[in-house]
């Protein structure tokens, strides 16, 4: 899942989606597709998949950031 090609997602319903970047001048977009053609290699840090209930489609979510304290602890090694 990323390692060794792209990044693919598998919602509940066993289909897979494949992770692709779009940049437009200085915003980057991020969406899923069926289709694996140009699809990105891993997930963007600080994100997770989420799956609409409704849909089952998946997208990104961006993760709570990591607080200042939590970066030194990390550096730390504490």
């Amino acid at each position: 899942m990323g390692l060794f090609g792209t990044f693919v997602y598998e919602n509940k319903e066993g289909e897979k989606f494949w992770l692709h970047k779009d940049e437009q001048g200085d915003r980057t977009f991020y969406y899923f597709s069926k289709d694996p053609e140009g699809a990105v290699p891993s997930l963007p840090s600080g994100y997770t998949v989420e799956e609409n209930p409704n849909s089952n489609m998946p997208y990104l979510k961006k993760g709570p950031g990591e607080s200042f304290i939590d970066k030194i602890f990390d550096i730390l090694g504490i």
